[in-house]
């Protein structure tokens, strides 16, 4: 028999065999029992890792009483990974799953954001072998990958116990183009949103539009615990500060230029302000790797004196060019509105101010809301002008100095691991 359709006949088995498992109704017999699903732990680098690392720390630190079930181990593990992984408390047990070895067609089983299901498949029957002795009082999924949602919905139907979603991303929302979406997706969802007991965005522009899209959602279950980050203070102390030219404008845009922060718009609107301020000191950096597309933006723009590529750097040295910029450039693109980018904490943090160029949305609002920046509609060249021409403006006043490093604080993934974990024990 053809591989592909074995596999496809032994994936609906045990797809079938875990839609009648939840019928089983395994009470829970600890009520402190928390179990943690998040495919993406240390030693994986991904970006993924720092939310579900920061809850697992404050766990450990805080002696709750938590299980975690990740994915498979991808590849050799680096420095950077051994790093992260010996952040991890040792009084918090974390299982690995192995994936399971199904290749279906995908004209006949449901292909969720490539191997979703199989891998929710994957977690369940390998958890339901540890946990049915043990089961627990409520199961934490974050996701992406959704494999961890589907997973979690039919273990907590399984267990009768409380479900808490976690949305470090959207799902069949999600606007990036790359991500391959059908109508599984938004069913897989739909079932997942309707067992939560309590779901958690990053931001509250995903809430609004989660409740707008999925009529059905309760917005009294829906919490906004945003991303965090863990600290870069060094910009804050004296010894590093950097003081830049005085006659120069530097602005650098820091990270990856690519399909969603291309920069041909604000180029063009820096041209217009060249063209009629010839004698206009000005730099423009790109600090990072630039894709293919950007890279031709560039090449193309009619002032390329006036650009420079510095390319990736470590972190440290990108801070430092951070200190010596004038302003700070961040290109917020329509379909992001709804998202903060992990960098926007950087930028803030390094108290210098950020132009906001593009859209309405997430980082205008952070930034506006804290006189940490400038917000300039696209094509507005002319307030653009406005902002470099005024040297007063790279300026931050105490008062606004103070009100940054209080948000800032207020943003480390250690304090906001204490507001995930109080939405947790509400349920209880």
């Amino acid at each position: 028999m053809n591989k592909a359709l074995w596999d496809t006949i032994r994936g609906y088995f045990y797809f079938l065999k875990m839609i009648a498992g939840s019928f089983v109704y395994i009470k829970p017999k600890d009520k402190k029992n928390i179990l943690f699903i998040a495919w993406y732990l240390p030693p994986s680098i991904s970006s993924g890792v720092y939310r579900p690392l920061s809850l697992i720390k404050y766990a450990g630190e805080k002696k709750i009483k938590l299980s975690c079930i990740s994915g498979p181990l991808e590849g050799e593990v680096g420095i950077s990974g051994k790093y992260l992984e010996d952040k991890l408390p040792h009084n918090i047990p974390i299982k690995k799953i192995h994936q399971l070895n199904l290749r279906p067609s995908w004209k006949f089983f449901p292909r969720i954001q490539e191997n979703t299901l199989i891998d929710a498949l994957a977690i369940y029957f390998q958890a339901i072998d540890i946990y049915d002795k043990a089961p627990p009082k409520i199961i934490i999924a974050t996701g992406p990958p959704f494999s961890d949602f589907i997973a979690a919905t039919f273990l907590a139907k399984r267990y009768s116990c409380k479900l808490v979603l976690d949305y470090r991303d959207e799902w069949s929302e999600r606007p990036f183009d790359f991500v391959g979406k059908n109508i599984y997706d938004r069913l897989f969802e739909e079932i997942c949103l309707k067992h939560s007991d309590a779901v958690i965005f990053t931001t509250k522009s995903q809430i609004a539009h989660q409740l707008s899209v999925f009529s059905f959602l309760n917005k009294n279950k829906c919490h906004y615990i945003p991303n965090g980050w863990d600290g870069q203070f060094s910009a804050w102390d004296k010894e590093c500060e950097i003081k830049e030219s005085q006659n120069k404008i530097i602005i650098s845009f820091v990270g990856y230029l690519g399909a969603h922060s291309k920069p041909g718009d604000f180029l063009e609107s820096i041209g217009k302000i060249i063209d009629k301020n010839k004698n206009l000191n000005l730099v423009i950096r790109f600090i990072g790797e630039i894709g293919p597309d950007c890279r031709l933006i560039i090449e193309r723009f009619k002032y390329k004196e006036v650009v420079e590529i510095i390319g990736h750097v470590p972190k440290p040295r990108a801070l430092r060019y951070m200190q010596e910029s004038t302003y700070l450039l961040l290109l917020a693109e329509e379909s992001l509105s709804r998202y903060r980018p992990g960098k926007l904490y950087d930028y803030i943090s390094s108290l210098k101010p950020t132009i906001v160029y593009g859209y309405e949305g997430e980082v205008r609002d952070v930034v506006c809301s804290l006189n940490a920046g400038f917000f300039v509609r696209k094509g507005d060249w002319g307030s653009l002008e406005e902002i470099l021409l005024d040297r007063n403006n790279s300026i931050f006043s105490g008062e606004v100095k103070e009100k940054i490093r209080n948000w800032v604080n207020n943003h480390e993934r250690s304090v906001l691991a204490e507001s995930f974990f109080n939405v947790v024990n509400n349920l209880t």
